[in-house]
């Protein structure tokens, strides 16, 4: 599926083909929101003096207002509650459910049978009002108490707890984490809530300086700071772009250095917007590479979003596939329109709409 701009709306639609188009040079179109990579003639919605229009990445000057997507409806009606929410984004930062499968001996039938129990874990912080809400929360939702361990961090064994987040989408490791697709399509206050709950746990807030009170998010996750950075534009806020950094570092368990890869997104509460679209200014474009590139076609759509910027369904190569189709599809129609009724030719014509 892809996000698509249409009649000045978000939509949702489903991507019906695709296609490679050959090696072309490709150029790096950079916002303060925004990372695409494109060849040249592929075409951006641009808004200059107040007119929206499409512009070839060729023809994109740095300081072009660009359209960008913002906020995305959700439904009414979500799967989970602003609690619920706040917990869950919470456990994604800090939180951990082990799954245990094993066998109970029964002693009446003499028999074994497969039990699956599930380990649901909390890391504790030094903040104990946070830590006092996080229990709360289990409490409220559960009617279940996690005890703090001697290791320090929150522990239930409760099989329903660890099978409620398993089911909502906490599963795999650290670095394999994703967000449930069902979240990007929450009521706002839903998704909003759990972005609180993921600040609570593994980010933070800048206290003083412009960026006062700026959001921001590091995690060793680079596909799951990606999704969170697509929840967070979906929200209607204006994400930054992803900064990666790789450090050596020893930690206090381990007998060597240990290199580690962070990936950080920051965002200003205050750009929340309800607006389906806003204008991103070019930062700058630059040649970097060539490589292959790709044609893809959206159901009912001429257009979808590319991290956020509105880009045309165009054809990327001027050696292109579907091009040639239609080139000489309209040839064989107009041999066909030359040729009709002329039964001396031999030879059977095809139609264009068959040769397609």
């Amino acid at each position: 599926a892809a996000l698509a701009w249409l009649d000045g709306a978000l939509v949702n639609k489903a991507v019906k083909n695709w296609a490679p188009q050959g090696d072309d040079e490709v150029y790096e179109i950079r916002t303060r929101n925004s990372l695409v990579r494109a060849n040249a003639r592929h075409p951006f919605l641009v808004s200059r003096c107040g007119e929206h229009s499409w512009v070839r990445t060729d023809a994109l000057k740095p300081g072009d207002d660009i359209v960008t997507s913002a906020a995305i409806v959700g439904g009414k009606e979500g799967i989970l509650t602003a609690r619920e929410a706040w917990l869950l984004g919470f456990m994604f930062g800090d939180g951990w459910v082990t799954r245990r499968d094993a066998l109970n001996y029964n002693r009446t039938y003499d028999k074994y049978y497969p039990r699956r129990g599930f380990v649901t874990c909390a890391a504790v912080g030094i903040d104990d009002e946070q830590n006092l809400k996080v229990v709360e929360y289990f409490s409220d939702i559960f009617e279940v108490t996690p005890k703090l361990t001697k290791f320090g961090y929150l522990r239930t064994d409760v099989a329903r707890v660890g099978r409620w987040f398993t089911e909502k989408g906490l599963t795999g490791r650290a670095k394999t984490q994703r967000l449930p697709s069902y979240l990007y399509m929450e009521p706002l206050r839903t998704r909003l809530a759990f972005l609180d709950g993921l600040i609570a746990a593994d980010g933070y807030a800048a206290i003083s300086g412009y960026s006062k009170k700026r959001h921001a998010l590091s995690l060793s996750n680079g596909p799951l700071i990606e999704d969170v950075r697509q929840l967070v534009r979906g929200c209607g806020l204006a994400p930054s772009n992803v900064y990666k950094r790789t450090r050596i570092s020893q930690p206090p368990n381990s007998p060597v250095p240990v290199q580690s890869t962070e990936f950080t997104i920051s965002w200003n509460p205050w750009s929340l917007t309800i607006d389906p679209c806003r204008l991103s200014r070019i930062r700058s474009i630059k040649s970097v590479e060539r490589e292959m590139v790709y044609d893809i076609e959206v159901d009912g759509a001429h257009c979808f979003i590319a991290d956020g910027l509105v880009t045309h369904n165009t054809r990327w190569h001027h050696n292109d596939t579907y091009r040639e189709i239609l080139r000489r599809g309209s040839a064989i129609e107009r041999r066909h329109t030359a040729t009709d009724d002329n039964t001396d030719t031999g030879n059977p014509v095809l139609k264009s709409r068959e040769w397609l």
